[in-house]
């Protein structure tokens, strides 16, 4: 997908068809990105990993057609997905080898307290707290909106109220660390000292994504289960070579290796001036609040670098930036202006204050993340309040171009 602001008052698009490539052209006012960021799934770069014999899947491409009963399944990855896919594989699998790279913080469930209104003061273990709502509680939540709403709230205010987590060494971060170690520690039982030495962090929560994954760690423990932690050479035909020499042999394999996360388009964007949006953005990001770019009006992008990290759930963001947008487009409409784009200025002040901001943070420490490109060491994720989105100070930030002409 092509897009290039026409010199008149429009913007054209050229759209393909990803299956058939076939192409026709569109134009609109405003362009909205709504893509996301979670959606462009990739291989991991492990030499080998085509000339893999059995059957190969990612996790984003799952291949419901591969029988998975009874055989030996290698899982690359220990990220937020290979928590949730390895426990169920644990239960059907004859064995399940878990390739993992690095160490991780696997925590309770968030939105236990608001969750204890409805379990009814069930003793629920506190590794496994997926819930299914009764016809009982769907009932009461139709007939009590109230009942409903402080329900969504108290599930909000309890993950918002942790932000305090994210600065190193406060209360909030020694205390979080201590009940995520003890609660891990308690998940994978006596024993098992090397699996605990390695997945149990040296960095502070937060600094990678916090994984809520039940059953995980216990699944790690299992009889049919091997944690495999000295790092893989390539893969064979007959599974993986790992850095000690020894090959692993299996039937399946699986990578849940995540996303491509650029923060940008996978279409093209051309700007009136020919310049392309990574041609402008080079090997960072150049986007205000995570909605804005500059030299690209009427340009809007949902969930965008700097949107909503770690500052409370993603969905409220969500609708905060699309409504946001909304207001944009009524503004362009109802003032009849033709284009209007973020200054840099504004963008650079912004930036300079989360730079600023961050000194402190955990985003500082050494751990691999995809919030800061998946490297160890990276620029700060952006982390922004949220309602702040709806506030801005148009006259400043923002550069208008000649309105339309009838």
């Amino acid at each position: 997908m092509i897009r290039k602001y026409n010199a008149a008052d429009h913007i054209q698009s050229t759209l393909e068809d990803q299956k058939t490539k076939e192409q026709w052209y569109d134009w609109c006012h405003v362009w909205i990105n709504g893509t996301g960021i979670l959606n462009n799934w990739k291989w991991p770069d492990i030499e080998g990993l085509h000339d893999f014999k059995g059957p190969k899947m990612h996790s984003a491409s799952w291949d419901h057609g591969i029988d998975l009963d009874n055989k030996v399944i290698g899982v690359i990855g220990n990220g937020s997905t290979a928590v949730q896919i390895v426990p169920q594989l644990q239960k059907i699998a004859k064995q399940v080898q878990c390739y993992i790279r690095s160490s991780t913080w696997i925590s309770p469930p968030f939105g236990g307290g608001a969750l204890a209104q409805v379990q009814k003061g069930a003793d629920v273990d506190p590794g496994h707290r997926q819930y299914e709502f009764t016809a009982e509680d769907k009932r009461k939540f139709k007939e009590d909106p109230k009942f409903h709403l402080n329900f969504r709230k108290g599930i909000e205010a309890e993950i918002n109220g942790l932000f305090g987590m994210y600065r190193q060494g406060s209360e909030l971060s020694d205390q979080f660390r201590k009940v995520i170690t003890d609660e891990m520690n308690r998940r994978m039982g006596p024993d098992h000292q090397e699996l605990k030495d390695f997945i149990i962090p040296t960095w502070a929560p937060g600094c990678r994504r916090i994984s809520p994954g039940d059953g995980y760690l216990e699944a790690l423990v299992q009889p049919n289960v091997e944690p495999i932690m000295k790092g893989i050479d390539r893969v064979t035909p007959d599974g993986i070579l790992t850095k000690d020499g020894v090959e692993h042999k299996m039937d399946v394999l699986v990578c849940a290796t995540g996303f491509k996360v650029a923060f940008r388009p996978a279409f093209n964007v051309i700007n009136g001036d020919g310049v392309s949006l990574n041609e402008d953005w080079g090997d960072s990001v150049n986007l205000y609040m995570g909605v804005s770019a500059p030299r690209f009006p009427n340009f809007y992008t949902i969930v965008g670098p700097g949107a909503t990290w770690s500052n409370g759930t993603l969905l409220p963001s969500i609708e905060t930036t699309i409504e946001y947008s909304v207001k944009m487009m009524q503004k362009i409409s109802k003032e009849h202006i033709k284009a209007i784009e973020v200054s840099q200025e504004a963008l650079d002040d912004i930036y300079a204050h989360f730079d600023e901001f961050h000194k402190n943070t955990v985003w500082k420490e050494e751990c691999r993340s995809w919030f800061k490109d998946g490297k160890v060491k990276s620029k700060s994720p952006i982390d922004t309040d949220k309602s702040t989105l709806a506030n801005f100070f148009l006259d400043r930030i923002y550069v208008y171009q000649s309105p339309f002409t009838s």
